[in-house]
């Protein structure tokens, strides 16, 4: 599915602010970026690479191809606006933004986020309380606290990631163990990681 003019927008600011948009494999690809202003293009192949100035009709030409792997650079600003709320306590606006990512949850890290913020006003249904744990056994918690904190470590991210494992232990009555993630938030919000 093509990108709507607004979510090509974003891309491109998320360029701007540093993100890269790579299309290939390690060995041989290309990559995309903005720099000082500009926008470049930098081929690599087995070791040898070469960059030059492109056009923003290249970089659109490049999201275009991305596709669907540049989902995470439409998300981004969402994540920034949950973890500003998140870290103000406001739930509610936290939760306003992590419904504005849609129905594309690829890794369950909405639906994570939005049970342990929720919680405990709403309570997950059976269906969803088994569905949410299937994803937390897949050791989700972790990246989607950090999805929101894009992979950031600060003494606030170790407190609300400790905050989100506390909850979603009340949520499953501790099944599964999620005492090794919140040890690794507890570390981070300790000044340690």
């Amino acid at each position: 599915m093509p990108f709507s003019d607004d979510e090509t927008r974003t891309i491109l600011d998320e360029l701007r602010r540093g993100a890269t948009i790579v299309i290939g494999s390690s060995r041989s690809h290309t990559e995309y970026r903005h720099r000082e202003g500009k926008w470049y293009r930098e081929m690599f192949d087995e070791g040898a690479s070469d960059e030059s100035e492109t056009s923003e009709a290249n970089i659109r030409s490049a999201i275009e191809e991305a596709g669907e792997d540049l989902r995470d650079l439409v998300e981004k600003p969402l994540w920034r606006r949950v973890l500003a709320a998140w870290k103000q306590g406001d739930r509610a606006r936290a939760i306003a933004a992590l419904a504005e990512m849609g129905p594309r949850d690829r890794f369950g890290h909405v639906a994570l986020l939005h049970a342990a913020l929720a919680w405990p006003e709403e309570r997950p249904s059976d269906e969803a309380r088994a569905h949410l744990r299937e994803i937390v056994e897949r050791y989700t918690a972790y990246h989607a606290v950090m999805t929101a904190a894009e992979y950031s470590k600060s003494y606030a991210v170790g407190q609300l990631g400790v905050a989100c494992c506390d909850t979603l232990t009340a949520i499953f009555g501790g099944v599964p163990d999620l005492s090794e993630t919140r040890a690794v938030f507890a570390k981070m919000a300790d000044g340690d990681a």
